[in-house]
């Protein structure tokens, strides 16, 4: 009852001397949470400040050491406070069952003890910084003594064999070898916990029936046998608790939802297509084939728990290689799949590449099933307004309102910024008038469309009957297009970022993409926006370095900025920002809005792939062509990347969770199942390095290197 109901830490750490158990008294009912100090308690999760687990690179400091193990000294202090409800609610549980269980609860008091008496050598008290319960409201109903340990021992136990030998290493890393061996000893205490709560298991639960089935069917949302794997799998300590093979086996492999209502994310490249012809438009067959070959792309966005709706299954001993180089690996479904028969009661939210009226009316029977906090804009009826917030018109808009308000001389005038026309005549209008500014090249474009296509250029000569075709049709069928000069291009810019509520943004990250000469997208430079700039660039970007971050302020800003241009739509989710470094009359400029895809896009690919790539190397990443293979003298996708991989095999810095690719290419979309495209990442030491890998494709000119 101190442990459970103190209001001090002296309660929570009293030893347990001269207990007996003559009298154990009726059960007592489960608490709504632990009593605790005012500094430990909870908050709702809407309401409670969340702070970021420590990365490796935190580790180095003292203040994330200090952070680490105020989350670490919380758990214990979670477990200690469950077992002692056990004791309370199980009074006729086996008396040894319940000695074993005071026993655990001494070795728990020890593990508090020791990480708080550490975190306070690094600056840090307990309850300084907000804490979660959903160690407690796990188990806190468990019903019967079975499914406590299943719960404690055999889930959140179990994966903390994996922590902690994950982090004890991660501290030697970082040097901190005390810290380390308080982990080593929490490690070899959780080894007999595992293997205490798996003898009750096996004692209590049908011996007729299968170990890991009888586990696996006493959980239930949020926990799943995903939920008992930590970072690193440790297969020899669950050995050592006594686990089987067949259990050990098959809790690595788990890839469920580890309880969190999962996202589904779908990946509907062709969206704007819609937008652009109407419902009934078929699209070109190489483009339905790029939908098909890159379907698996979304996983790169996707968090652990989430699902990729996909039309087949990807090859499992493709994503063993991107397990091994360090990928998450979401759940995959077939799209096929009716909502009825998904194994989850609720989802977090629908992720799809993009909305259409059609795609909406397919994804409607799923909107019964989000759950309260998803965003509904896409759930009520489509409207004209809705489709508005994928047009070209709105990005110009909004980059007009921020060069009214941003007039510094390295960003782009207002005669770069595109002029939306809704006549025949006024569209070849504009087009004349910027030629006489003196833009050799003009690029009509058509409201909605994908990344180069649905777009006209013209070179100062009369547009002729193809190019006339094509404006009128696309008039007919959109009502309006964009005019704008064709700049001349030193490298294209990627703003990912995110709308967290409507008019605040989050900033992902500034890189850069790739574009064929067509201006079709082909892929990205993974690392420093910087990589492959010369001296002028760099000049450029640090304003010759009077503001050494004046493009990640620029881009902030501009984030702050679309985010409250697009209030008025309730959007929240993910954004995409093309941006444009560009040569005006000798000097380097920006266009800071070139198009606005509200959705995600290849540039969170991208930001996904960082997370791969170690921090001091970089990475090209490229969708590359069958046409180019068989042209570069390759049979197949599947034999391209087999050269690849005796050529260029992966190479990595670190251990476990913190691996990183320094080295050698890792094909991104399945090889094996390429019809017409397939996507790989290369990495090297500098852009140069990464290019030599791919040499053999003999890719046109991708602006890799920034300007010249």
């Amino acid at each position: 009852e101190r442990v459970l109901f103190g209001t001090h830490m002296e309660d929570k750490l009293c030893p347990p001397r001269h207990l007996s158990d003559l009298s154990p008294g009726p059960p007592v009912d489960a608490p709504a949470f632990p009593t605790r100090p005012p500094c430990l308690g909870f908050e709702p999760a809407y309401r409670r400040r969340r702070v970021a687990f420590p990365s490796l690179r935190d580790l180095e400091t003292e203040r994330g050491r200090g952070v680490a193990l105020h989350f670490f000294a919380n758990h214990e202090l979670l477990a200690l406070e469950t077992m002692a409800l056990a004791l309370l609610r199980f009074p006729t549980a086996q008396a040894s069952f319940r000695r074993e269980l005071v026993v655990t609860m001494a070795e728990e008091q020890g593990h508090l003890r020791r990480y708080c008496e550490r975190m306070s050598a690094c600056n840090v008290s307990l309850g300084e910084l907000p804490v979660s319960a959903f160690f407690w409201n796990c188990i806190r109903d468990a019903p019967t003594p079975i499914e406590f340990v299943v719960r404690l021992s055999l889930t959140f136990e179990q994966a903390n064999l994996d922590h902690a030998r994950h982090y004890a290493n991660a501290f030697r890393t970082v040097g901190d070898v005390s810290t380390a061996r308080i982990i080593d000893s929490v490690y070899r205490d959780e080894i007999v916990h595992v293997k205490r709560g798996l003898a009750w298991f096996n004692r209590w639960r049908d011996p007729k029936e299968d170990e890991y089935q009888a586990y696996a069917r006493r959980l239930s949302l949020p926990l799943s046998p995903a939920r008992a794997r930590g970072a690193t799998f440790c297969a020899e300590a669950r050995r050592q608790a006594g686990l089987s093979e067949n259990f050990i086996r098959q809790i690595e492999t788990a890839s469920a939802s580890k309880g969190r209502p999962p996202s589904l994310h779908f990946f509907t490249p062709l969206s704007e297509l819609e937008l652009a012809w109407g419902p009934g438009h078929t699209p070109p067959r190489r483009l339905d084939l790029l939908r098909q070959d890159l379907e698996t792309l979304p996983m790169f966005l996707a968090a652990r728990d989430d699902v990729v709706m996909v039309e087949h299954p990807p090859d499992p001993a493709w994503i063993d290689e991107l397990r091994r180089a360090g990928a998450v690996i979401p759940e995959f479904l077939r799209d096929k799949v009716s909502p009825t028969q998904l194994p989850y009661p609720h989802i977090s939210d629908l992720c799809p590449w993009g909305w259409s009226p059609r795609l909406r009316r397919r994804l409607a029977p799923y909107f019964s099933r989000l759950s309260g906090s998803a965003p509904r804009l896409y759930t009520a009826p489509w409207r004209d307004q809705t489709s508005e917030l994928y047009a070209k018109a709105l990005s110009a808009k909004l980059l007009n309102d921020f060069l009214a308000h941003n007039n510094e001389a390295y960003l782009c005038d207002r005669q770069h910024v595109g002029t939306v026309a809704t006549t025949y005549d006024a569209a070849l209008q504009r087009a004349a008038e910027l030629h006489e500014c003196g833009f050799s090249s003009v690029v009509i474009k058509g409201v909605f469309g994908t990344s180069g296509h649905n777009m006209w250029r013209m070179n100062g000569q009369p547009i002729g009957d193809r190019g006339r075709g094509w404006l009128e049709n696309t008039l007919t069928s959109q009502g309006r297009v964009v005019v704008e000069p064709w700049l001349d291009k030193v490298c294209d810019l990627s703003l990912r970022m995110r709308i967290v509520e409507p008019g605040r943004a989050s900033v992902q990250g500034v890189g850069r993409f790739l574009t064929s000469p067509r201006g079709q997208y082909r892929g990205a430079v993974i690392g420093p926006l910087s990589s492959g700039f010369d001296r002028a660039a760099l000049r450029f970007a640090s304003d010759e370095g009077r503001t050494p971050r004046r493009i990640p302020e620029l881009f902030h800003a501009v984030a702050q900025h679309i985010a409250h241009g697009l209030r008025e739509w309730n959007y929240t989710g993910l954004i995409g920002v093309d941006a444009l470094l560009f040569r005006h009359e000798g000097t380097l400029r920006i266009k800071p809005i070139v198009e606005i895809n509200a959705r995600p896009n290849m540039g969170h690919v991208a930001e996904g792939l960082r997370r791969l790539v170690h921090h001091r190397h970089v990475g090209l990443w490229l969708i590359a062509s069958t046409r180019e293979l068989t042209a570069a003298g390759f049979e197949s996708a599947a034999h391209w990347a087999q050269t690849l991989g005796e050529a260029a095999p992966p190479q990595w810095i670190g251990n476990g969770g913190e691996r990183r690719l320094s080295a050698g290419a890792l094909l991104t979309t399945d090889p094996a199942r390429a019809q017409a495209f397939v996507s790989v990442l290369a990495v090297g030491a500098d852009l140069p390095a990464c290019e030599r890998v791919l040499a053999p494709l003999r890719v046109p000119d991708l602006h890799v290197r920034g300007p010249t």
